[in-house]
């Protein structure tokens, strides 16, 4: 007697990013690299932030070559004139939270617009716990997908311990900018010699020499040895201090060797067989 197998669904991946141009650059990547081993996929973008895509950049045809890709946009709850900036950061979860949690459900209920396959995984942002409640009503897998780094992760993760040991806040209101008065006070110091735009090819920008992220700093100093950490201070004698001790002193001695190093390694991680390549397989 036969014993018919129940039929294993093929794998459909949605995809719902926290809707801000890394995190979306970043899941961008990994849908590609899904579409590439044949898995269909569901992008699931807020209305607001696709059309900021579909006029920067070359989304549209970059995606057209994939005949399993497709492109999905819910409401955020918020505004048409909205400015979406990060000062707003909470009304934009907020939003979303509200107005799209129903929609999410159908949209994983009914596979998509596009396939009507019924979705088989979800990769949500962290920040979307909603979507755990969805997949687990639907008997799916879901990953989170954090985009930010593992330093910055552990940073926010020790944030209630440091106001537990009262470390935070800090004391001494001289030291605090307050978020509602950031844009303004940038606008004013800049007007004159700057220009804030609403949206940036961003690897190209961070990929730039200039370009310094401060979070960042101790890993390139201490941890990586990449570069030197100024610190707070940036007059010129310490500057041109700072540049003479890497040219002569640490470029060819410990710079350039972490460099090589960094460089070997993260070829190893993507080479078949490393670490990024064997989470991606598995």
């Amino acid at each position: 007697m036969n014993i018919k197998q129940p039929l294993i669904p093929p794998p459909h991946v949605l995809i719902f990013p926290l809707p801000l141009q890394g995190p979306i650059n970043c899941n961008l990547k990994l849908a590609e690299l899904l579409c590439i081993s044949g898995i269909l996929v569901t992008f699931l973008n807020t209305h607001h932030i696709h059309c900021q895509l579909l006029q920067h950049t070359d989304v549209h045809s970059r995606f057209s070559r994939y005949p399993h890709f497709s492109f999905q946009t819910v409401p955020d709850g918020l505004s048409k004139d909205h400015p979406r900036s990060i000062d707003c950061f909470d009304q934009l979860i907020q939003g979303i939270e509200a107005v799209t949690k129903p929609i999410f459900r159908e949209i994983v209920n009914s596979g998509g617009r596009s396939s009507g396959r019924p979705v088989t995984c979800i990769i949500a942002d962290g920040i979307f716990d909603f979507t755990v409640d969805v997949a687990l009503e639907n008997g799916i897998s879901i990953f989170y997908f954090e985009t930010l780094s593992p330093y910055c992760v552990w940073a926010y993760l020790c944030i209630s311990k440091l106001i537990e040991d009262g470390q935070l806040p800090f004391k001494g209101s001289e030291i605090l900018i307050r978020q509602r008065d950031l844009p303004e006070e940038l606008l004013n110091g800049t007007k004159d010699r700057g220009c804030i735009v609403n949206w940036v090819a961003q690897e190209e920008v961070l990929a730039c020499s200039a370009i310094y992220q401060q979070l960042n700093s101790r890993f390139v100093n201490e941890v990586w040895k990449l570069g030197m950490d100024m610190k707070d201070t940036c007059d010129r004698v310490v500057i041109e201090k700072m540049v003479m001790d890497i040219i002569e002193v640490k470029f060819e001695n410990e710079i350039m060797q972490s460099v090589d190093m960094t460089a070997k390694l993260g070829k190893e991680s993507i080479a078949k067989g490393g670490s990024s390549y064997n989470d991606l397989i598995m």
